[in-house]
């Protein structure tokens, strides 16, 4: 009898769960490409990602300075138009037209649309190499001039900070901005001016990016494509601290907008109108090709692929879900 008893109870619940899928499924509409990510993203932001769920709706949400050629997987154009290498040191001239969006608006600070900048490349590299944050990706930046004497200074300083915490019997913090408003600004000019003085990053504009590195690393502008190296909205992180990630608060600059989240059951993502690859954009950069009489590899590469696939915001497919 109670052998019975669960197997109808087992099977109604089945029943309910099937209605529930199929109606959640139907009423939010169906994706132009649906992919099954394997498990649910234990974080939408880059700087705490270690894993290939949480990394593939990166890659669509998120641009770094480079991006991946679809079939050759060599480095093209993302968030930098162009770069040139001198020796150890690369520069990156970003778009102008690369903008941060929040749902269907790009995101706007003090009523002005907000650009991607080099320093939002700054920010989210810092914030990888920062004591409190222990990325597990923090290595990759360890390339850079200076930046292994930066992660070892601060790590000092913030358990400095720490030690001087507890002599007074305060409670333990987990980030700088918990601090007290004297010792957080202390920390915070502290980490700026240790930055501008011993890593090889800055912002020549803001529109441009130097990067120099401590040796030669052929790989460097695939390193520039993976996720903890995108770059991160400051304001949006510093209103929202680890709620900004939800979709009523995230703001990225990929191809793609976090439309929705559903725990352990999907993830929709809704195409970004303001991304920079336009009918326009992808005519004139062939006109600007086509006028040069030699290009070297990379823009031989752009040029291909513009022509084959025109431009995203034609081709680019409306809707995705992430089961």
């Amino acid at each position: 009898m109670y052998r019975n008893l669960y197997i109808l109870v087992a099977g109604a619940l089945v029943l309910v769960s099937l209605f529930f899928l199929f109606f959640n499924g139907s009423a939010r509409g169906r994706a132009d490409f649906v992919w099954v990510n394997g498990t649910e993203p234990e974080t939408l932001d880059t700087c705490f990602m270690t894993g290939q769920p949480e990394g593939d709706i990166a890659f669509t949400i998120f641009e770094g300075l480079t991006t991946y050629h679809p079939e050759t997987l060599e480095p093209t154009p993302g968030v930098a138009s162009d770069w040139k290498q001198e020796g150890l040191v690369y520069t990156f001239t970003l778009r102008p037209d690369a903008w941060w969006v929040k749902g269907d608006e790009i995101f706007q600070v003090n009523g002005r649309p907000r650009r991607v900048t080099a320093d939002d490349f700054i920010y989210a590299w810092m914030r990888q190499t920062l004591p409190e944050t222990g990325s597990q990706y923090s290595f990759l930046l360890d390339y850079i001039d200076g930046i292994e004497e930066f992660k070892s200074t601060t790590a000092e300083h913030w358990t400095k900070l720490l030690k001087d915490r507890a002599a007074k019997k305060l409670p333990p913090v987990a980030r700088l901005h918990e601090l007290g408003l004297d010792q957080r600004k202390e920390g915070e000019e502290f980490r700026r001016r240790l930055w501008e003085e011993k890593v090889g990053v800055r912002a020549v504009s803001e529109l441009v990016l130097e990067v120099r590195l401590k040796s030669f690393v052929p790989y460097f502008l695939q390193v520039v494509n993976f996720y903890p190296l995108f770059p991160v909205p400051r304001e949006a992180i510093e209103e929202h601290g680890d709620q900004w990630t939800l979709p009523q608060n995230m703001v990225t600059n990929g191809a793609y907008v976090l439309d929705d989240w559903r725990f352990n059951s999907y993830i929709r993502l809704r195409k970004n109108k303001h991304y920079w690859e336009t009918e326009k954009h992808v005519s004139a950069r062939l006109a600007e090709l086509g006028a040069m009489k030699e290009l070297p590899r990379r823009m031989e590469i752009e040029r291909d692929l513009l022509a084959r696939l025109g431009s995203f915001e034609k081709r680019g497919l409306a809707r995705l879900d992430a089961l």
